[in-house]
């Protein structure tokens, strides 16, 4: 540590069968700019060379804990139990943070203390380790609070949070697999926590074809799609005024058309083009894809078709065709 005093952040990372990238991602935290922090490393029960990677370190500033495979949500709550920073920076043990990366967020964190979580945006990168392209992330508070419902405003390894807020809602839900992060996001916007992401690119998010339908674009489960789809509902039951509900219909016309019923996504649609007629220039794409129907599109994601085709887009067109514009 830089002093005796407790570490201002704790970085946590659990690691699972992780020794391609691992050496590359360790490294990357331990470069920081930013000195006073602690690094704790979780391994899942790997079964490669991940833990004699992680114990060939000798820097004290890693405090490292070998635990049965119980997957990544339980891991990331035993990390934060064991914390002893304010803040808990997450990271993924094939990403690398940038080396001002901490500095940055610590330094926004102090600076806005109403604010309890900051995100970055991010550098895409392949297995080679060489840039797709830039993924921006919603900045202000209106924006992030138009895309929650529908997709994560935020990534979730570039993120770093108050530890005490993130306790206040018992950490992270072990019940799910891959929305545990989108769903603590909800419950923070509901809770009217002031969350943010900062206009830098502090984090290089790798996807490769092993990944892509856990990792990258990958869809929430069941659970956050209900979370979502109940919040704007509750929304639009109270909304008074045109401009609210064409841009409540709309959302939850997005939200059906990547997450639900094709013919419920329409009616959503065709309600906001009822209220505003030019609507139907930007939902024309969302309209005719709906006509697939539902059965279709469902195969199309069970099969993976839709997460690799949006995998090529990015890396051919750096364009990703998830994107949510409000």
């Amino acid at each position: 540590m830089a002093n005796n005093n407790l570490p201002d952040i704790s970085v946590i990372m659990p690691v699972y069968n992780s020794e391609l990238y691992l050496k590359e991602a360790i490294d990357s935290i331990l470069n920081q700019t930013f000195q006073n922090f602690e690094f704790i490393i979780v391994d899942d029960g790997s079964e490669d060379n991940s833990k004699k990677i992680i114990k060939s370190y000798k820097d004290d500033r890693i405090r490292f804990f070998e635990r049965e495979h119980l997957g990544i949500v339980n891991q990331l709550n035993f990390g934060i139990k064991k914390a002893r920073g304010k803040y808990i920076a997450r990271m993924d043990s094939d990403d690398l943070s940038l080396s001002n990366r901490l500095e940055k967020q610590f330094e926004y964190l102090q600076k806005f203390p109403n604010v309890k979580l900051v995100g970055t945006d991010i550098k895409i990168i392949n297995e080679d380790s060489k840039e797709i392209y830039i993924r921006n992330y919603p900045k202000t508070a209106a924006e992030i609070e138009y895309q929650m419902p529908i997709y994560s405003a935020f990534c979730h390894p570039a993120i770093m949070i108050e530890k005490k807020t993130i306790i206040s809602f018992n950490g992270y839900d072990e019940k799910l697999e891959s929305a545990e992060d989108h769903i603590l996001f909800l419950q923070m916007l509901e809770n009217s926590i002031e969350m943010r992401n900062l206009s830098m690119t502090l984090l290089k998010y790798r996807i490769h074809m092993k990944s892509v339908t856990s990792k990258f674009n990958n869809v929430q489960n069941d659970l956050s799609y209900s979370y979502g789809k109940k919040y704007l509902e509750k929304k639009l039951n109270n909304a008074t005024t045109d401009k609210e509900k064409l841009s409540l219909l709309v959302r939850l016309g997005l939200l059906e058309y990547y997450r639900g019923e094709m013919p419920i996504a329409r009616k959503h649609f065709l309600n906001a083009i009822s209220i505003k007629p030019i609507k139907i220039f930007t939902l024309h794409r969302y309209l005719f894809l709906s006509l697939f129907g539902t059965r279709m599109v469902k195969y199309l994601r069970e099969k993976k078709i839709l997460s690799k085709f949006n995998y090529l887009i990015v890396k051919l067109f750096k364009y990703d065709t998830h994107k949510i514009k409000s």
